[in-house]
């Protein structure tokens, strides 16, 4: 049973592996201006991350109080 599984697994990662090589495709040509005086940036705008990035460290905050209050020894047991 233990053989099969393992067997199974590395048919599965091998696949996978190769697979995933056939889905690649080669890079988009550069545009234009590229290679100018100076590499311009595309005229595709940004993504905003600073509200992800807040919300981010606000739940890990939130966690880590949530775990520190956890530890505490409770009380009651006394």
């Amino acid at each position: 049973m233990k053989k099969n599984i393992l067997k199974i697994s590395l048919l599965s990662l091998l696949l996978f592996t190769l697979l995933t090589s056939v889905w690649s495709q080669p890079p988009p040509p550069p545009p234009g201006n590229h290679g100018a005086a100076t590499n311009l940036a595309p005229n595709a705008p940004a993504a905003p991350i600073g509200n992800g990035t807040l919300i981010l460290f606000a739940l890990a905050a939130a966690y880590s109080a949530r775990k520190i209050y956890m530890l505490r020894p409770s009380h009651d047991t006394l």
